[in-house]
């Protein structure tokens, strides 16, 4: 999460969307008088308290700023396919905690009632400005610091947390039915809103 007084934007930096790799980005053009959200885990954060923190959601941020700061500023973050997100998510867990679930499916069903949801995390949705794909993440950061005036230099953009994942493997190589279905249902909002849909990998 970043507040950037110098070039009034604010980025909202959600889960599983490549979000520390642009934090870190971003960072570099930073002022002496912007914010910057700790970053930390969610025990971190739950004990310390910090006001700001990297996976603030936007109700959060909009209720510490003042009002004439959040209508002026742009004010942008990164989506991602619902389906791709959970397995990203998976990939993670199954790292750091090797033991903890027997299969995707299951943890599927442990997991179920809390998938991300961006539309709830980015709400108020209809304040966001700009949302960058991930899908596209490359042209849609671009699009946005040409917005902004913030250089953009695609060799100087970091790439943190890819070894969780082989990237070889599509997303839909995990699912069957009825893991299709618990998205489709969990994420329904943000399947509308941002027009995804379940695709099949050329290896699914």
């Amino acid at each position: 999460m970043i507040i950037s007084h110098k070039y009034k934007y604010i980025f909202i930096k959600g889960f599983k969307v490549a979000g520390t790799s642009i934090e870190l980005y971003l960072e570099k053009f930073t002022g002496e008088k912007d914010i910057i959200g700790v970053r930390g885990d969610s025990n971190y954060i739950s004990e310390n308290h910090p006001k700001w923190y990297n996976h603030m959601p936007a109700h959060l941020i909009k209720s510490n700023l003042k009002q004439k700061i959040w209508e002026d500023y742009f004010k942008f973050c990164i989506c991602r396919n619902p389906w791709d997100t959970a397995v990203s998510l998976y990939c993670f867990d199954n790292k750091r905690c090797p033991n903890e679930y027997k299969s995707f499916e299951d943890f599927m069903n442990k997991r179920r009632g809390s998938m991300i949801n961006f539309s709830s995390f980015y709400s108020p949705i209809t304040d966001i400005d700009f949302f960058i794909k991930f899908e596209n993440l490359y042209e849609g950061l671009f699009e946005a610091c040409e917005k902004l005036g913030v250089p953009y230099e695609e060799n100087l953009i970091p790439k943190k947390k890819t070894e969780f994942r082989d990237r070889s493997i599509h997303y839909s190589s995990y699912y069957n039915d009825r893991t299709i279905k618990m998205i489709e249902k969990e994420c329904k909002d943000d399947i509308e809103y941002f027009g995804y849909k379940f695709e099949e990998g050329e290896n699914s």
